[in-house]
């Protein structure tokens, strides 16, 4: 949760258009993400942060889930402020992730990161007419498909069993052996479980539509114990979630060493990317962007 204050956005606008400011009873509005074929009676009872119900604002054939947010909380100064208190962010996270789980089963979504701000439905409507094309490729990428992730995490039992049993070094030279023989072992090993880990991914990589190796969560975050060697999401057709769950659950009988988390399915965040506008919004950027 810590990363997110990287996700955060508030667009600063620029232009003095009179319906492009700031709406002066003090809110903004919250985005959720961007899709199509999308109808108001189906989200109707369908509600965002704060249990305030969201609403559509459609243009150039996009539409975007949004909710309104008072800008004394979300405002730039005070996200600022609040994206550094763990529990208001995995609040609001929870919040966020429901209404773009939601939306997700009944159409192809491309989820906004979290956080992203605008002034208000105007400036909504100003971003999807912008980044129309750049939407739109998104939502055909992930198209029909899940997001699934598959991490591999080694026993650490093993290795701390090994700690001690050998006998102790009686000269420096034998310590000295001691050393080089355990340096070549530990050497030997982590090569081995990189092999296994890239062997891992290209046969999972093959039955998916696209994918991607993200890096290794923190133990303190994550909570795992031994070492992370793969960590990926795989984006992956609806239709063909069942073999790709079924390759993974025999990954893991065949490996009974390793902990293979599998988790999903998910809105495909990691895939609907689209680039920042950053000269016309700044500071909102889409879903995945890295």
């Amino acid at each position: 949760m810590a990363e997110a204050t990287d996700d955060a956005a508030f667009a600063v606008e620029q232009d003095d258009a009179v319906d492009d400011q700031p709406a002066g009873d003090g809110t903004a509005s919250y985005v959720y993400l961007a899709t199509r074929d999308l109808g108001s009676e189906q989200v109707a009872t369908l509600t965002g942060i704060g249990d305030v119900p969201v609403r559509l604002v459609t243009s150039a054939g996009l539409t975007a889930v949004v909710s309104t947010v008072d800008r004394a909380e979300f405002g730039e100064e005070a996200l600022r402020h609040n994206l550094e208190d763990l529990d208001w962010l995995g609040r609001i996270a929870a919040e966020h992730d429901r209404v773009v789980g939601r939306v997700s089963e009944l159409t192809t979504v491309a989820p906004l990161r979290l956080a992203t701000i605008l002034y208000n439905d105007f400036r909504v409507g100003s971003l999807l007419s912008e980044w129309g094309t750049e939407l739109t490729a998104a939502l055909d990428r992930v198209q029909g498909c899940w997001e699934w992730s598959v991490k591999l995490v080694t026993d650490p039992r093993p290795a701390a069993a090994s700690v001690g049993d050998a006998d102790q070094p009686t000269s420096g030279a034998s310590y000295l052996q001691r050393r080089r023989a355990e340096l070549q072992r530990s050497s030997a090993l982590s090569e081995a479980l990189t092999a296994m880990a890239d062997r891992t991914h290209h046969n999972l990589a093959e039955r998916t539509v696209a994918s991607r190796r993200l890096a290794a969560q923190d133990r303190k975050l994550s909570g795992h114990q031994g070492e992370m060697i793969l960590n990926a999401a795989y984006l992956v057709e609806r239709a063909h979630a069942e073999g790709f769950t079924q390759e993974v659950e025999r990954l893991a009988a065949e490996h009974p060493e390793l902990t293979v988390d599998l988790n999903g399915p998910w809105p495909p965040y990691s895939f609907a990317t689209v680039e920042s506008r950053g000269d016309r919004h700044e500071g909102t950027r889409m879903a995945g962007q890295p």
